[in-house]
């Protein structure tokens, strides 16, 4: 409550009015990672994003399968590209499009901003981060551009809206990132070669890039323009993208970051909606994990620490 009062009364445009222009503006580009299944809205992007007229080069990081020619440079995965983290899906999409633009001569001169195949950032959010950021990394906060058919990810959304307004604008500003989201993330090039997005996880590469950033480096809060977004369109979209966030927030505490028991129970009741032992997405959630830890294919559960798995669900026990 304390942080979203907070939230409520600050004023970004003052913060950003602050921050001095640069005397030699910033070499941003957009990278948008799709998976194609989504290629109407990626050319609704890269359009929107040429409307601006901001002179950014555009770039879509695509599967091999992919036959669809985007109206921007596009970065294809190879069928046999393999990460020696064993990094699978998106991160292993994202690791090539890393490796890619530095072999292409992309470094410390260009910012980097991402977007995944299904959200937008405004004018401003992207001249702010050409004439004025100076550290390494950032993000602004988000908001719904439209509701998804599956009523509880979208109601689930708007909860993930409040607490990015909360834990994202306080903690950024700080240097102490919370919550990181995938859209808007922006990335000095040379950092992410540095740090690159070969974590070997399930899911939630943002969380970690802006963890590490902060380690060694400086993640800001971005206070200019917004990040938009649209939900998952059905449940199973839902439970997985709730799930990556919730397993790397334990994993991050297991391995030594500033996470709190609390904090990572005020996580699960964002996944869970309430405290009910009843309700149906939590059972859903602890069904999904479950299945996970015991199921999957994924080289990650056989791991002798993977028993971490459990004290997400120990902490649902709790409540």
């Amino acid at each position: 409550m304390y942080l979203m009062i907070i939230s409520l009364f600050g004023n970004d445009i003052r913060e950003a009015e602050k921050d001095p222009m640069l005397e030699k503006p910033n070499n941003v580009i957009v990278v948008i990672t799709t998976n194609g299944m989504a290629t109407d809205v990626v050319e609704k992007i890269i359009s929107n994003i040429k409307g601006y007229e901001l002179g950014l080069e555009i770039f879509v990081i695509k599967e091999h399968r992919d036959t669809f020619s985007y109206s921007c440079r596009e970065i294809t995965v190879p069928k046999d590209y393999v990460c020696p983290n064993g990094s699978r899906n998106k991160m292993r999409a994202m690791q090539y499009g890393n490796e890619w633009l530095r072999t292409e001569g992309y470094g410390r001169e260009t910012y980097i901003c991402h977007l995944d195949d299904d959200s937008m950032v405004d004018k401003p959010y992207l001249e702010y981060v050409i004439n004025h950021m100076t550290v390494e990394g950032g993000q602004g906060c988000i908001r719904l551009r439209e509701f998804g058919r599956h009523l509880f990810s979208s109601l689930s959304d708007i909860v993930r809206i409040a607490n990015c307004e909360a834990w994202c604008r306080h903690y950024n500003k700080g240097n102490r990132p919370q919550f990181v989201h995938g859209e808007g993330i922006v990335v000095r090039a040379d950092v992410e070669q540095e740090i690159g997005w070969d974590y070997g996880t399930y899911g939630a590469e943002d969380l970690i890039m802006g963890l590490e950033i902060s380690k060694k480096y400086t993640f800001c809060h971005i206070p200019a323009g917004n990040i938009y977004i649209a939900p998952p369109h059905h449940g199973q979209g839902f439970l997985q993208t709730e799930a990556q966030v919730v397993l790397v927030h334990i994993q991050e505490r297991r391995e030594g970051s500033e996470a709190e028991p609390a904090h990572l129970s005020l996580l699960y009741l964002h996944v869970h909606g309430g405290r009910d032992r009843a309700d149906r997405p939590g059972i859903a959630l602890d069904l999904y994990l479950d299945g996970y830890l015991h199921h999957t294919s994924d080289p990650a559960r056989n791991h002798p620490e993977h028993n971490w798995i459990h004290q997400l669900l120990s902490v649902r026990g709790a409540l």
